[in-house]
């Protein structure tokens, strides 16, 4: 090809690079920069008398990098991976992103009450925060003891502040409820500052909703 033809790849690619630089969506500038790389390749390969090998291996090397993001990123939009019975509770923590919800539910533990459980017991830290699906959770705080209906986390109090908990709670057969180890949940929020904007949210809507019905954070 001659340098004016071959130089239609540089132009192109400069022209996606720029409109990736331009959107806000990780998913589509990726997909941009990847569509960008791939141009210079071709221009690395056919402008000169002798292929750019350096240029090209390092650009290959990127563009495999940037596809292997930009699955993650597309895999992290779908709903691929989430289980029928896991449905509703995905439902009840929107707008998080499927692929946030699957990291929370590989470090979870989901129950189904067939005796009285005791989750938290006032003045005692708890290890794990709770998120009741279904039932009724009975909580006692300063002697004074009612009931307050799913959907409720229970424990969030604890974590958010890194204090013990404020109430003893009990659940009764029949009652759904998933559980969370403090410190694994903590360590994966850690990890993920995006998911940890997402579900401190959620902890927060849970207490605006208790207090506003007039109940206490347990």
């Amino acid at each position: 090809m001659s340098f004016l033809d071959a130089s239609v790849f540089v132009h192109l690619a400069a022209a996606a690079y720029v409109a990736g630089y331009l959107i806000r969506d990780q998913l589509w500038l990726r997909l941009l920069l990847f569509v960008g790389t791939i141009l210079y390749i071709f221009y690395y390969w056919l402008e000169p008398e002798t292929p750019l090998w350096d240029a090209i291996i390092w650009s290959v090397v990127m563009a495999v990098a940037n596809a292997w993001v930009m699955i993650e990123l597309a895999h992290d939009r779908v709903g691929f991976g989430i289980h029928a019975s896991q449905r509703a509770l995905y439902d009840r923590f929107a707008p998080m992103s499927p692929g946030d919800f699957r990291r929370l539910t590989r470090v979870a533990q989901f129950h189904e009450v067939d005796a009285e459980t005791v989750l938290t017991r006032e003045g005692v830290r708890p290890t794990h925060l709770y998120f009741v699906t279904e039932g009724v959770i009975e909580i006692e705080k300063n002697g004074v003891t009612f009931t307050i209906e799913a959907p409720a986390f229970i424990g969030e109090v604890s974590l958010l502040t890194d204090t013990v908990a404020s109430a003893t709670t009990r659940v009764w057969p029949g009652v759904r409820y998933v559980s969370w180890e403090q410190g694994a949940l903590t360590a994966l929020l850690g990890r993920r500052p995006v998911l940890r904007q997402r579900f401190d949210t959620l902890l927060n809507v849970d207490l605006a909703r208790k207090v506003g019905a007039g109940t206490r954070p347990a």
